[in-house]
């Protein structure tokens, strides 16, 4: 089907923001934006920004220097509500909407909403999540 360039089409899946076409992706949904596409990982000598786009390290060197970020879930119940927590490889400073975007936590029902928790920063590498609806869960 050729686009129009008038009719409205929804972005695709992979994109949280496009431009002209579904699948050219402007901001991404649980990856990183790089060259006008959303990848899990960026190539050789780039590095993820705060906005998960791939930069250059000759821009920042020291950005390159970092281990590629990975974290850790673990879940624990006290007082009948349930708590999570993400531990990520080194120092973090995530906002409860790119904290959504790096960190996934699904469940049977499909991935979890920044809405359906409460973030809060623990330490510069560990964060703990406070469920709203531990019956939503299942």
């Amino acid at each position: 089907m050729l686009d129009d360039l008038v009719t409205c089409q929804r972005c695709s899946s992979i994109c949280a923001e496009c431009s002209r076409l579904a699948t050219n992706c402007t901001k991404c949904t649980g990856s990183f934006w790089y060259n006008y596409n959303c990848v899990s990982k960026c190539p050789d000598s780039y590095y993820v920004d705060k906005t998960n786009t791939c930069q250059q390290c000759s821009s920042n060197p020291d950005a390159c220097a970092q281990p590629p970020l990975t974290y850790k879930i673990w879940f624990k119940m006290e007082f009948y509500v349930l708590y999570g927590y993400v531990e990520f490889n080194r120092a973090v400073d995530l906002s409860p909407s790119s904290f959504s975007r790096i960190a996934k936590i699904f469940t049977q029902k499909g991935p979890l909403k920044a809405s359906d928790y409460k973030l809060s920063r623990v330490n510069q590498a560990l964060y703990k999540i406070t469920f709203r609806d531990s019956n939503s869960l299942n």
